[in-house]
């Protein structure tokens, strides 16, 4: 029996499963446990443009990209007895912090990947679900992207349903705040030179490959 559970979490549905299920765990521990604040006034400002506070709506959220004023502008029309603004904050670092999560158990494994992506989430889960704030959220966002990304072009072929969920979670974090998105891109630049190292222990061929991915997914 425990060989199959073991052999189970190897596989691609049981590391969807058991990458949920962590994140799971740590979003109810974080919004029970703890009291969730703004870590300052701008992410209750901005809320406030759109969700009708102020007897209007508007999209223009100052730091934030228009695309994400006009998402949280349809979401304020449907109902506004939620907090959208929070509610998808929410959703976009649990959805970030799943794919960190995923790409953790594919390259380590079960058991080293559960243990390492846990502390993370401990980590990055208080930030973003309990001193919310908008910058975070786009820095989450855009690492959990490249990390999808370098994950779907580093196979043989490449996984394009992880790739075109890479681009959403990028987008998102450029949508929270592009001046953010920027470093944390620049900064996951060292996977890149890290597979072209190893892409091209394999001969010119494969290294040349490597590279034209990397090109062309930077230019996506």
């Amino acid at each position: 029996m425990k060989e199959t559970k073991e052999h189970f979490f190897e596989s691609a549905r049981g590391r969807k499963l058991l990458a949920v299920g962590l994140n799971v765990c740590v979003l109810i521990f974080m919004a029970t446990a703890m009291r969730p604040f703004w870590d300052t006034n701008d992410d209750p400002t901005m809320a406030n443009f759109v969700n009708g506070f102020r007897g209007v709506t508007d999209p223009h959220l100052v730091f934030s990209h228009l695309i994400l004023g006009y998402i949280l502008k349809f979401l304020y029309s449907i109902t506004a007895a939620f907090s959208w603004y929070a509610v998808l904050m929410y959703a976009v670092i649990f959805l970030s912090l799943t794919s960190i999560t995923y790409v953790m158990l594919e390259r380590l494994g079960a058991v080293c990947g559960s243990a390492l992506a846990l502390f993370l989430l401990i980590y990055y889960g208080y930030e973003g679900y309990v001193r919310m704030q908008f910058t975070k959220t786009a820095g989450i966002a855009t690492a959990a992207g490249m990390f999808l990304l370098f994950q779907a072009i580093h196979q043989e072929k490449i996984r394009w349903k992880m790739f075109v969920l890479a681009l959403v979670l990028g987008c998102l974090g450029y949508m929270y705040r592009y001046q953010q998105f920027w470093p944390c891109a620049a900064l996951t630049t060292g996977i890149g030179v890290s597979m072209l190292w190893e892409w091209g222990k394999r001969g010119k061929k494969a290294f040349w490959q490597c590279f034209r991915r990397l090109i062309l997914s930077g230019g996506c």
